[in-house]
């Protein structure tokens, strides 16, 4: 009974020294096949297969992770590269041989320095995306001006079309609904003196004011189906009244204009 119980108890010690060799083993070839592919500098297969032999080991150690550090660092991976250098300086640290230690270490002003550059490139890709959506927001809320239903029309048997900045000039293209006639008016920025808002009346109201008044020869219109022509009247405005059924419609084109005249 003994000897059965003692055959018993060294085969189940053979089993797990045999699983722990075989863990080992595995782990050596993950990684000597990652030294090789970084040899070859192929940072993916580097890190795949680092990756492995630290499955295979359970842990990382202070090789894999310095290892592991160069392949991000040299693929431009440098916030993972920061974060395996942070497991390193923290934890492993101290297991580290100093040839491991001092090499790993030299990387932590270099990858410290790529972070830094690419958190600065990230931050002004993202001021370029938030600039671009809102000059497409207030490029929105001009051309679709005609279409908003919220809008009031102050002057009778006309439908307005739309607006638009070009050419530093806001143009207001509006159609007289018995002629059919598209007239295109125009001011240009320089001229606008005060953009405002308020509500009087029931109607929420935006104002432009011009500088030097708006001069109807600087008009320009075009009949359905016929070329442009000047129109010559020698009228001169103040400025434009826009009238909106609410308070939300009125504050978004206010804020376009806005937007626009100080472009």
């Amino acid at each position: 009974m003994r000897t059965l119980l003692f055959l018993l108890v060294l085969l189940i010690n053979s089993t797990i020294t045999y699983a722990q060799l075989d863990k080992n083993i595995k782990a050596k070839l993950y990684f000597v096949e990652a030294e090789k592919y970084f040899n070859q500098n192929d940072y993916e297969q580097t890190i795949e297969y680092v990756d492995k032999a630290e499955v295979a080991l359970g842990n990382p150690n202070p090789r894999t992770l310095n290892l592991k550090i160069r392949a991000y660092y040299y693929n431009g991976k440098f916030k993972k590269a920061e974060s395996a250098l942070n497991l390193f300086i923290n934890e492993y640290h101290e297991e580290a041989t100093e040839s491991i230690k001092t090499e790993t270490l030299e990387y932590f002003v270099r990858i410290e320095n790529a972070v830094e550059k690419l958190k600065k490139e990230e931050k002004r890709i993202d001021i370029q995306k938030q600039k671009k959506e809102k000059h497409n927001k207030m490029t929105n809320i001009l051309f679709n001006f005609g279409k908003n239903k919220k809008f009031r029309e102050e002057y009778s048997g006309v439908e307005n079309l739309g607006l638009s900045s070009e050419g530093g000039k806001l143009i207001r293209d509006v159609k007289h609904t018995e002629t059919g006639s598209i007239y295109k008016f125009k001011i240009y920025w320089r001229d606008v003196e005060r953009i405002y808002k308020h509500y009087k009346d029931n109607k929420y109201i935006v104002e432009i004011d011009l500088e030097k008044g708006y001069d109807n020869s600087e008009n320009y219109r075009k009949r359905v189906g016929e070329s442009y022509y000047a129109k010559y009247k020698r009228d001169v405005y103040a400025g434009w009244t826009l009238n909106f059924y609410d308070s939300k419609s009125r504050d978004d084109f206010y804020d376009a204009l806005v937007y626009f005249s100080n472009k």
